[in-house]
C-alpha cells in the first residue's frame, strides 16, 4: 500500500488515498466517502495497495468491489497534465512510475492548492543555481530517486596553475546571478530532454576560492550507467561553455580576468 505524505492521511485510511482512486478509475468506479468508510479497514488497505503498482490487477478490484455500492465513472486516461509543460515536469515525466504520474495528473486538474505540495515531494525543486558554497551530498541528493540506477557526479576543482601562462593562488569568480541562474536551468532542462529518465543538478560558486576548492559541483542520474555519465559530461561541458561566469586569476605575476569574451 502506497499512501503519499502529502495526503496527509492517518493509517485508519477516512479518506480515499490517490493509490485507492487510481485502482477505482482503471474500473471505471466511484466511491462516495459514506461507502469508501463503510469497507473494513482491510479492503480499504488492499484497494489502496492494488493502485500503487505499475499495472492495476482490474479483477482484483471488481472482487473487492462486490457488494458495494458504487457510480459508473468515466475511465480517467492517465496523462501527463498540462502543467508538465513547464519546469520542471516535462524532462522528468517518463521518470516517474504510474502512480507519480497519476496523482500528479489528478492534484493538477482537482485539487490544484496540493498540486505544488505533490510536485515537490515527487519530482523535487530544481537544484541548479550559483552560491557562495557548494555541497555533494546537496546535488546528489537532488538527482536520487528510485528508478536511477546510476549517478554520476562531477567536482571542478581550483588548480595551481593555468595552463600555458603561470601559477594561481586564488580564484575569484563573478557571475550574472539570475541570468547564470536561468541558463543553468535551461541547460539542466535541454540534458534531461535529450536523455530521457534522467535527472539533473549543479552548483556553480562564486566569491573567493583557494587552490584546491571546488568550484563547481554537477551530477546527473539515469536508469543505466552509460546514460548517467553521458548526462554529467553533457552537463558540465554546457556550464562552461554557456554560463556568463567569470574568473580573475591571482598569482605571483598579478591577477588576470578570465571569460570576459563571453559578454561580447
Amino acid at each position: 500500500m502506497r499512501v503519499f505524505p502529502f495526503e496527509e492521511l492517518d493509517p485508519t485510511l477516512p479518506l480515499l488515498p490517490l493509490s485507492a482512486r487510481r485502482a477505482l478509475d482503471v474500473v471505471g468506479r466511484k466511491l462516495s466517502l459514506s461507502a469508501w468508510i463503510t469497507l473494513p479497514l482491510s479492503a480499504r488497505q488492499a484497494l489502496a495497495t492494488a493502485g500503487s503498482g505499475d499495472a492495476v490487477d482490474a479483477d482484483a478490484v471488481r472482487a473487492l468491489l462486490e457488494g458495494v455500492e458504487t457510480s459508473p465513472a468515466e475511465v480517467v486516461c492517465v496523462a501527463q497534465p498540462a502543467a508538465a509543460e513547464a519546469w520542471p515536469i516535462a524532462a522528468r515525466w517518463d521518470g516517474l512510475d504510474a502512480l507519480a504520474q497519476y496523482a500528479l495528473h489528478k492534484l493538477s486538474t482537482r485539487r490544484p492548492e496540493r498540486y505544488e505540495a505533490a510536485l515537490n515531494a515527487l519530482v523535487g525543486r530544481r537544484l541548479a543555481r550559483m552560491a557562495p558554497t557548494a555541497s555533494l551530498d546537496d546535488v546528489v541528493g537532488a538527482v536520487r530517486h528510485p528508478r536511477a540506477g546510476g549517478i554520476a557526479s562531477f567536482l571542478g576543482v581550483v588548480r595551481d596553475h593555468a595552463p600555458g601562462r603561470h601559477a594561481v593562488t586564488r580564484l575569484d569568480y563573478e557571475a550574472y546571478g539570475a541570468m547564470a541562474d536561468r541558463q543553468l536551468v535551461a541547460i539542466c532542462d535541454g540534458v534531461e530532454r535529450e536523455w530521457p529518465g534522467s535527472r539533473t543538478a549543479v552548483i556553480h560558486r562564486v566569491g573567493e576560492l583557494s587552490v584546491g576548492d571546488v568550484a563547481v559541483v554537477c551530477a546527473a542520474s539515469a536508469p543505466h550507467r552509460a546514460q548517467a555519465f553521458e548526462a554529467c559530461r553533457a552537463l558540465i561541458d554546457r556550464v562552461k561553455a554557456d554560463v556568463p561566469i567569470w574568473k580573475r586569476e591571482l598569482g605571483p605575476d598579478g591577477a588576470e580576468w578570465v571569460g570576459w569574451e563571453r559578454a561580447s
